[in-house]
């Protein structure tokens, strides 16, 4: 119920993003848009999440294997619920164990849904990191600080996060903790869950094929990433040079992750228009552009999550007839 206020309240507020950058002159670009270089883009991004599944399939591969259409079915479920998790966007961790925990159990699926969340911060954190070394020179002094503040963050969490992972006292505490709170609602099975967690999640992370397999395929999503967006302004007759791409993708990044509406709904919509028309792009062109990517990467995504979910309920209810 409150992620759906929220989502409303983030629709209402990027309707104003829109009035305010001007409707005529986004409307007029739309208009006059390539539909085929957006379509192009749309390709893109489900080559994209099929990657996205792949590296689900490959971290999970040593535990048991899962079919591309499952893992397909998991990463696209959870991804939606993250979108639409106000404020932490971490609602479908939980969905991405439960849909798991037939096949691998609770902590197994535990163990290999957060190896594949920590590659995508991982690898998301070195590319933010080689971005700002790399383009340094080009970056405004007011997009500074967000790089800070980000590596900042970013460091402390993953360090926190991988200390509680591989050091089983703090894991076991951890683990203890939720136990307890979760036994005075519903019976919780006496297993030693941290222990296997934290076995499995070792086993995992010490398999050094599967880690570099996990990380090149995070980067080569980045990678199409970057022509998404590169095409969508191509569609709108704007040839972007690619260090603007990159640096962009990299702000945007950054907004997503900042606590706020679900999927970042308004914050990355007007920082992002903010952002290129800091670098020269044409006010209305900016507008639509960062619109039709926010269609493309958050509400193709949102609609086919949903898609995805409703068909597993009505498979559900078939199979109780």
């Amino acid at each position: 119920m409150l992620s759906g206020i929220l989502l409303a309240v983030g629709i209402a507020v990027t309707v104003l993003i829109a009035g305010y950058f001007g409707f005529s002159d986004i409307i007029a670009a739309v208009q006059n848009a390539n539909i085929n270089y957006i379509a192009l883009a749309v390709l893109l991004q489900a080559a994209t999440l099929v990657m996205l599944a792949l590296r689900l399939k490959v971290i999970a591969k040593p535990k048991g294997n899962i079919g591309i259409v499952r893992a397909f079915r998991v990463t696209i479920s959870g991804t939606a619920m993250n979108l639409l998790t106000p404020v932490a966007k971490i609602g479908g961790e939980p969905l991405k164990v439960y849909l798991l925990k037939k096949k691998f159990g609770a902590s197994e699926s535990s163990a290999i849904v957060s190896i594949d969340t920590m590659t995508e911060i991982v690898s998301s954190f070195l590319a933010v990191l080689l971005i700002f070394f790399v383009f340094i020179k080009f970056l405004p002094a007011a997009l500074f600080i967000y790089f800070m503040v980000f590596f900042i963050v970013a460091i402390i969490f993953i360090a926190f996060t991988f200390k509680l992972f591989t050091d089983f006292s703090w894991l076991n505490k951890t683990t203890g903790w939720f136990i307890r709170k979760i036994s005075k609602y519903r019976k919780v099975h006496e297993m030693d869950y941290a222990r296997i967690f934290h076995s499995v999640f070792m086993d995992l992370i010490r398999n050094r094929r599967l880690m570099v397999q996990a990380l090149s395929l995070s980067f080569a999503m980045k990678m199409l990433e970057f022509a998404r967006m590169w095409l969508v302004f191509l569609a709108l007759g704007t040839v972007l040079p690619p260090d603007v791409v990159i640096i962009i993708w990299a702000v945007l990044l950054i907004l997503s992750m900042i606590p706020w509406l679900p999927g970042g709904l308004g914050l990355v919509e007007f920082g992002g228009i903010s952002v290129f028309i800091m670098f020269g792009i044409q006010r209305g062109v900016a507008a639509s552009g960062v619109l039709i990517d926010r269609f493309i990467s958050f509400w193709f995504i949102l609609i086919l999550g949903l898609v995805i979910w409703a068909m597993r309920k009505e498979e559900d209810r078939g199979l109780d007839k």
